[in-house]
């Protein structure tokens, strides 16, 4: 499709629809839903077989879902509508050497007190949501003049679903906390789920245009026009505004003459990313015993990366587990060096678990299949300076919601860039309704 010329006024002026969405594992679904909720024609482009050979449990991530104060009753539906949760028994459970530390359960006051958990840090993870700018800063200006020993499980809560990568010292200086004292939950997805979600949407009124891919883009003048699709259903879909829910290195898996248009300066390229195994632990008393979801520290004060942090979480399989650890990216295909801390992982998790039985299930996508068949990681983590200064072309109609916007890759963190849009988007909205009224005519509802 050439650019787009000679397209008149009147042409630009009525597009299809007012905003179209463009979206991979359901990261764009909340937003398109909620778009249609307020009033406006959303369609809902989903490109996700585009992306290469990944699990639902890879599409998910390490994290779970932590029930901030921060989330709406209409991203709580989005969220709970396609698959079944599990809320994790005791909430957010941290292993670091010297015994486990459960935030929600009978005797947590007993272990922040063990574990000397400074008052004013439980006070700004607590109420974050609900802190001024100010008095956030000035919380964390405290909890860094205590120094690492009393506020690591401060660090801890900003590194854990960062898209970005720092020593562990820096991590509240980085991101946003996430909600550790809030109930935690594990949601059980599926590829039947991610279907329910998409059904989800169409019930509330949404177009969803499945199995698709996009050939080119169409511009007129600084703004996104069109998007030749092809796929389930094949044409030219028009929009007003667009949402653009992929990353730089995601949108180079499409048609060249799409993501130049969008990223003319190349990918950003991440420097470490999540990588998820599944073992055995068996049967018995201790395996049986193990929370749902809980992170093992190996030592608090190297680096939290390779076997040195480890998210475990129960599956639906009797005595298995997915675990997760953060590597560098340029070497997420590399068998021996997978191996390598697969095996470390396995011999700690050992020491912690004495008496249980550890069985390789699964290895990581990265190891069965080679960069052309899964394309970026799921859960990148960029360089800060190199995320802070990447361009991409910025056109007046096109909000980008890719990994690489925000500060955190878990459902609250993504649901913090989509509220931002949403409000833009409905100013503009409701402005336009405002000059159609004026003009004499009918708004629309």
């Amino acid at each position: 499709m050439a650019e787009a010329q000679g397209i008149t006024d009147t042409e630009t002026k009525l597009p299809g629809y007012d905003v179209v969405a463009v979206s991979i594992f359901g990261r764009g679904n909340w937003l398109a839903a909620e778009l249609q909720r307020q009033g406006l024609k959303v369609a809902l482009v989903d490109l996700s077989r585009e992306m290469g050979r990944w699990t639902p449990e890879d599409w998910e991530g390490p994290v779970g879902l932590f029930r901030s104060e921060a989330l709406t009753g209409s991203q709580l539906a989005r969220l709970l509508e396609d698959d079944f949760h599990n809320e994790v028994e005791n909430g957010f459970t941290v292993w670091p050497p010297g015994g486990p530390l459960e935030l929600r359960g009978p005797i947590s006051s007993f272990l922040l007190d063990k574990w000397k958990v400074p008052s004013i840090l439980r006070t700004y993870l607590e109420n974050y949501d609900s802190l001024s700018e100010s008095e956030a800063e000035s919380l964390r200006s405290h909890l860094n003049e205590l120094g690492f020993e009393q506020a690591w499980l401060g660090h801890l809560a900003h590194q854990l679903a960062s898209n970005s990568f720092c020593g562990n010292a820096y991590g509240l200086n980085h991101g946003t906390p996430l909600s550790l004292f809030s109930a935690h939950s594990i949601r059980r997805v599926s590829r039947k789920g991610v279907e329910d979600s998409l059904k989800w949407c169409e019930s509330l009124g949404v177009d969803v245009y499945r199995n698709s891919s996009i050939l080119d883009l169409s511009m007129v003048k600084n703004e996104l026009h069109s998007a030749e699709v092809v796929g389930g259903w094949s044409g030219v879909v028009k929009g007003s505004k667009w949402i653009w829910s992929l990353s730089s290195e995601e949108t180079y898996r499409l048609p060249e003459f799409t993501s130049k248009k969008l990223f003319p300066y190349g990918y950003l390229e991440s420097q470490w990313c999540w990588m998820r195994f599944r073992v055995d632990l068996g049967t018995g008393n201790v395996a049986d015993a193990l929370p749902d979801k809980f992170v093992v520290i190996g030592n608090l004060s190297l680096p939290w990366a390779h076997s040195n942090l480890v998210i475990l979480q129960r599956t639906l399989s009797k005595g298995h587990f997915d675990f997760w650890i953060r590597i560098p990216t340029q070497s997420r295909f590399q068998k021996e060096y997978i191996e390598k801390f697969y095996n470390e992982v396995v011999e700690m998790l050992r020491e912690r678990l004495p008496g249980v039985s550890m069985v390789n299930v699964e290895m990581p996508q990265d190891y069965l299949y080679n960069y052309l068949e899964l394309g970026p990681p799921r859960f990148p983590l960029y360089d800060l300076r190199e995320l802070q200064s990447f361009r991409k072309r910025l056109l007046s109609n096109l909000f980008f919601d890719g990994p690489e916007c925000g500060t955190n890759l878990d459902w609250v963190g993504q649901f913090r860039v989509q509220n931002r849009i949403l409000g833009e988007i409905i100013e503009w909205w409701s402005g336009l309704q405002n000059q159609i009224l004026e003009e004499g005519g009918e708004a629309q509802v």
